[in-house]
């Protein structure tokens, strides 16, 4: 099979590639992607579809990758719950549709990377989107993706307490998150207006069906590239049992942070003595393939709900944030917290997470970072991630002082109203910053939006994987096109983002 372009992974960035280069009439797409696709809203599973489905609705069925990452040196592996379906991880994730900072994107331009500024791609978030709440010049009215905020007469008590915490601790009111220099505590963007997850396989994928140029070609897995020279000759896949190669005179990864730098790896595209380690032919030296992974770092403080709190099963996790800037550093926003109606560690048991109530501050633009490196020349075999979270000390202090400040609010009258015993951290793992930067080490976790194992960058960055157009470094026919690019996490959840790398990436290919 031959085709214009080839795209593999369906995912936020994917399936935004796809349905806008087939546009073009002239044009043949196929979407690789090795998941199962629904084509229409009457197909999709129901944990799937509604935004409120637990993580343990999606986390038992076949809808993710076996991907596991080890957080710090003092923890095992845990899940590191990547989609594995149309929509990708939109089809699965929280549905928090913020975005990244001016100062994100200005410090991505500064290094080379032309086009990036805030002032580039902010055109491209309104384009995304149709904001229900806001009609100004800095949101959108005609995107496929809706946008909305609970309205404060719909917030659960925990909700409210918490944002009346943040406002008497004496951070400002935030009604709109996604305007470029707010701060403060209010409402977080969501894209799930009616409950209904707003992916990009029912939004962008969902309009491009039907064209005859679009071939979404699911249940096929990519392996390899198969690499001539300077050029990509073809996409060997599995489908079923059967291997097969897709060929096309141009090719986009956007099979996510994990899955683009390995299907590079795979392919010898990489640092060199990895691959040798994995026994694959090199076939390209590219140092920076699955370095610079890039996360936001989480803990989680709890208490038992207090005795008169009753949160319907059915309710949204969480609908309030308060953004603000660590102690001493010069990262506006570098710190969010959340909190959240129930208990949302993965792995807990339902009835403990419906019994709990949770403070989850979070580090936003942490100075350390981790890695991916290939384990097998074998496919089958997935790589292995090392977060390194929290090796930084400028990262413990932050995050320290995070969990102080949860305390501090849940301290509140009114919050503090609601909560029975705290269960984590002990009265122990805070008598010190000694032992509380053992329970961080211990209890940190990810915020499951991990992306630069690509970076973006000038060729003279010798970590730098693609240019500022998403091309290979070194090879002619070839981008990539998904977070993984991204040269530093932005100070938001990242699917907005990753759609609009998508965005940016198919303007540069029709350009």
């Amino acid at each position: 099979m031959t085709f214009n372009v080839v795209v593999v992974g369906a995912g936020s960035a994917g399936a935004v590639i796809a349905s806008r280069l087939s546009e073009d009439e002239s044009r043949s797409v196929a979407l690789i992607e090795a998941g199962p696709d629904y084509p229409s809203f009457d197909d999709l599973p129901a944990a799937l579809k509604y935004g409120y489905a637990s993580a343990a609705d999606i986390a038992t069925d076949t809808h993710l990758w076996p991907y596991s990452a080890r957080a710090t040196r003092w923890q095992h592996e845990t899940p590191l719950p990547r989609g594995r379906v149309t929509g990708g991880t939109s089809a699965i994730n929280g549905q928090i549709f913020a975005r990244g900072l001016p100062e994100d994107f200005d410090a991505w331009a500064a290094q080379g990377n032309e086009g990036w500024s805030f002032a580039d791609v902010e055109p491209v978030y309104r384009q995304l989107e149709t904001d229900l709440d806001f009609d100004d010049e800095h949101h959108g009215r005609t995107g496929l993706v809706q946008v909305h905020r609970y309205p404060r007469d719909s917030w659960l008590p925990p909700q409210v307490a918490f944002h009346e915490a943040c406002l008497a601790a004496g951070y400002e009111d935030c009604p709109d998150m996604n305007a470029p220099y707010s701060s403060g505590a209010g409402p977080l963007p969501f894209n799930n207006v009616g409950g209904i997850r707003a992916s990009s396989a029912l939004t962008y994928l969902a309009a491009a069906r039907g064209r005859p140029n679009l071939h979404v070609l699911a249940e096929t897995t990519a392996r390899r590239l198969l690499v001539g020279g300077s050029r990509i000759r073809g996409v060997e896949v599995a489908c079923g049992n059967a291997l097969d190669v897709i060929e096309g005179d141009e090719y986009v990864l956007a099979a996510g942070a994990v899955g683009s730098p390995h299907l590079l790896l795979l392919s010898g595209i990489g640092p060199v003595r990895d691959l040798e380690r994995a026994g694959v032919r090199v076939a390209l030296d590219l140092a920076g393939v699955g370095a610079n992974l890039r996360d936001h770092q989480v803990v989680d403080v709890w208490w038992e709900r207090g005795a008169a709190l009753d949160v319907p099963a059915d309710a949204p996790v969480v609908q309030v944030a308060l953004r603000y800037t660590a102690s001493g550093s010069r990262l506006r926003n570098d710190m969010k917290i959340t909190i959240r109606n129930r208990l949302t560690i993965p792995g807990t048991d339902s009835a403990v997470a419906e019994r709990t109530l949770s403070i989850v501050p979070g580090l936003e633009l942490a100075s350390g970072s981790g890695t991916l490196r290939i384990a097998s020349s074998s496919a089958d075999v997935q790589p292995v991630v090392q977060l390194n979270f929290l090796e930084e000390e400028s990262d413990r202090a932050r995050l320290r002082e995070g969990v102080l400040l949860s305390l501090e609010l849940a301290g509140d009258a009114g919050l503090g109203a609601l909560v029975g015993r705290r269960l984590s951290p002990a009265d122990e793992d805070i008598a010190s910053a000694a032992a509380l930067d053992d329970w961080l080490m211990r209890s940190v976790r990810t915020s499951h939006h991990i992306c630069g194992t690509c970076k973006m960058g000038p060729a003279a960055d010798e970590a730098a994987v693609v240019d500022r157009h998403g091309r290979l470094h070194g090879i002619e026919n070839l981008r990539v096109g998904d977070a993984s690019i991204c040269p530093d996490v932005v100070r938001a959840n990242l699917n907005a983002t990753t759609m609009m790398i998508g965005e940016r990436i198919a303007d540069f290919m029709r350009a």
